[in-house]
């Protein structure tokens, strides 16, 4: 059961990568990453106005989602960035959260997971 599940998000993810491609003139993708016969991952991805978003389904060690939306400024600059791990799938319980912004020469990441809320800075330079 779990197989067909992630074979179906596999078959949505990458048949809604083809769509948007057809449509939108390539402003997306999609990777499928093997190990031997094994699928590790599948990723798609879309350009938008103003960024990027991305959802992965990975499945080492176990089968999560991971959802990333990066928005940019006017000059290209990092704006915002937030990104998402779930359990299983997209509808799955929100494992992890994080949300980046600049601050100065630094990025301010702010993490939330089961254990917690937390706040780091990384510095540029």
């Amino acid at each position: 059961m779990r197989l067909l599940k992630i074979l179906v998000l596999v078959g949505v993810m990458v048949s809604g990568s083809t769509r948007m491609s057809a449509a939108q003139d390539s402003d997306g993708g999609a990777f499928v990453t093997l190990l031997g016969h094994d699928t590790l991952a599948v990723e798609s991805f879309r350009y938008t106005p103003d960024g990027l978003i991305a959802n992965v389904v990975l499945r080492a060690p176990r089968t999560t989602f991971h959802r990333y939306e990066i928005s940019f400024d006017e000059a290209g600059n990092l704006r915002q960035y937030e990104a998402r791990v779930r359990e299983g799938g997209p509808d799955g319980e929100e494992l992890r959260r994080e949300t980046g912004n600049p601050v100065g020469d630094s990025l301010q990441i702010q993490t939330t997971t089961r254990e917690g809320d937390g706040t780091s800075m990384v510095s540029a330079s």
